[in-house]
């Protein structure tokens, strides 16, 4: 409710569907808020979409923007706290050493979240990512760093990582 009113103005003064253009007046002002707050500002647009929807008699499921809405606010926000939690880690480090560690194993999770991104929304070369995202889990598991949960969004569409 925080937010309501800044999001209200923009959007009764700019519109919903900013999408042709360049500059979209409501994402430029959650851009200017703070990191922290974002996801929070998104919720509450989320909210007023719903609850305009159900005003006018709109079926929430006509509003393309409204599907997988929830699902994206909440990845934002762990990447969000991902960050944070770095950003941390780092700060508390003793020594080099374990900021090598840190930043490998961040570099690591961004890389197994590009890849399945990168998957699910069926980019281009979404089929040799498929491929080497088998061949990184098969090397996890040599290892003994796999953890099914890291991949939890693409593991329906591995046939047989083992």
């Amino acid at each position: 409710m925080k937010y309501r009113e800044k999001i209200l103005e923009i959007v009764l003064n700019y519109g919903f569907d900013n999408e042709n253009d360049e500059n979209d007046p409501l994402m430029d002002w959650i851009e200017t808020m703070p990191l922290m707050e974002q996801h929070d500002i998104l919720r509450e647009f989320e909210l007023l979409l719903r609850e305009l929807a159900d005003e006018n008699g709109i079926n929430t499921r006509e509003i393309p923007i409204l599907q997988n809405f929830s699902t994206i606010i909440e990845e934002f926000e762990d990447s969000v706290l991902d960050e944070k939690l770095y950003e941390a880690k780092l700060s508390m480090a003793q020594d080099q050493e374990e900021i090598d560690s840190i930043e490998r194993e961040y570099f690591r999770a961004q890389v197994r979240l590009y890849l399945m991104d990168s998957i699910v929304n069926d980019q281009e070369d979404a089929y040799e990512l498929l491929a080497v995202t088998k061949k990184i889990i098969l090397v996890e598991k040599e290892n003994g760093r796999y953890d099914p949960e890291n991949w939890s969004r693409i593991l329906h569409l591995i046939d047989s990582p083992s």
